[in-house]
């Protein structure tokens, strides 16, 4: 249904939080109490209706209004000490040995016990309701908030995935590194357009976010182009998200070391003005995967533990200076990198390895150790 354009104001009451939500070039004010608000009493006061609004605008001011305003929290998001939550994430990628984080109660302990915020998993258009209902039982007893990878195969899977999870989950990505997979900016475009308004259709509470790149080499020849069409029709992401190694192919610990501050200071850095250069406000910056290196294996130094402490905190704490929102260690303990990049070896009795301490330490020291295993 299109909606009118008005001059005017619109208020969107639920409750009283107050937060700026600029609409068409004119003032809005949103009240909630709820960052993403289940309901609210829609009160459009216009001066004039005889226009219609554009397609875009539509599917901007839908968006907005149903998550509670474009500028507001993530659902699930909370900052402690100024600091995002969500900072502190791992990854759930698919089993690539017996036992992992998705099917070993000690591997999910492990987890727990660090108060681990955010846990990105993925799903495969051939995951049955067990399969699903196993990842979200993972993350439960890791004490995190899931973040779902939305599938490149099947948008019906994508619908039936977004419909089962409901409430249980509220963060969904699309994709995974399309831009490494066989889709070029325009297809990603074109899918994004076509999914995500359904999407949001079905779960109006949940956070969408894009395009997840491979490699911040393609910001300005995917990153760009995509948020420049987002513009265009209106169907914006509610965090923008990319990966980084970057001490990928470096041969020695010496050259990588002081790269564990680049993506914080050059990639967010460099994803953030873009962002403010095609919508001329903030976008939450997502950092979903990220580690030393993605060379399978990677390479040994990355595994000396006292290299690994320094350079590990060297990374966390400039993404948070950044103000980052969202960061994805990969992995958890799926296998990975030979099982190298796995915070917990899956291997009986499953003891903790090399980053998994120094990302411990970091939650206990910027959130004073009290994690988010209500969410």
């Amino acid at each position: 249904m299109m909606l009118p354009a008005f001059s005017g104001y619109l208020q969107l009451v639920a409750n009283r939080k107050q937060a700026s939500c600029p609409i068409h070039g004119d003032g809005a004010t949103v009240y909630s109490t709820d960052p993403r608000p289940k309901f609210a009493v829609v009160v459009l006061l216009f001066t004039r209706g005889d226009m219609i609004a554009t397609a875009a605008e539509e599917n901007m001011l839908v968006g907005e209004v149903a998550r509670g305003g474009k500028d507001m929290a993530l659902p699930g998001q909370k900052f402690i000490n100024g600091i995002s939550n969500f900072v502190f994430g791992t990854n759930m990628p698919p089993d690539y040995v017996a036992h992992t984080v998705r099917n070993t109660p000690e591997i999910q302990a492990r987890i727990k016990a660090g108060s681990f915020t955010l846990m990105r998993v993925a799903f495969d258009s051939t995951d049955s309701d067990a399969m699903i209902e196993s990842k979200i039982g993972a993350c439960n007893a890791c004490g995190t908030a899931m973040l779902a990878i939305l599938t490149r195969s099947s948008s019906s899977f994508n619908q039936h995935l977004v419909q089962y999870l409901g409430s249980r989950c509220n963060l969904y990505e699309f994709t995974n590194e399309s831009d490494l997979n066989g889709w070029d900016v325009n297809t990603y475009i074109d899918k994004w357009n076509a999914e995500i308004p359904n999407l949001r259709r079905i779960n109006p509470t949940a956070a969408f976010i894009g395009p997840a790149l491979g490699v911040v080499a393609h910001f300005d020849s995917y990153l760009k182009p995509f948020l420049q069409a987002c513009k265009s029709s209106g169907v914006i992401p509610d965090a923008v998200s990319f990966h980084s190694y970057p001490c990928t192919n470096t041969p020695d610990a010496s050259e990588c070391a002081p790269r564990a501050v680049n993506i914080g200071k050059n990639d967010v850095v460099a994803c953030r003005n873009i962002v403010q250069a095609v919508f001329e406000r903030s976008i939450p910056i997502g950092v979903t995967e990220w580690n030393i290196d993605a060379n399978n294996p990677p390479k040994s130094y990355t595994q000396d533990a006292s290299f690994n402490y320094t350079w590990t905190k060297n990374a966390l704490k400039a993404m948070i200076e950044s103000g980052c929102e969202i960061a994805c260690q990969f992995d958890a303990a799926s296998g990975a990198g030979y099982g190298l990049l796995d915070l917990v070896s899956t291997t009986s009795p499953y003891p903790v390895q090399v980053q998994y301490q120094p990302m411990v330490d970091a939650i206990k020291s910027y959130l004073n150790g009290g994690g988010t295993s209500s969410l």
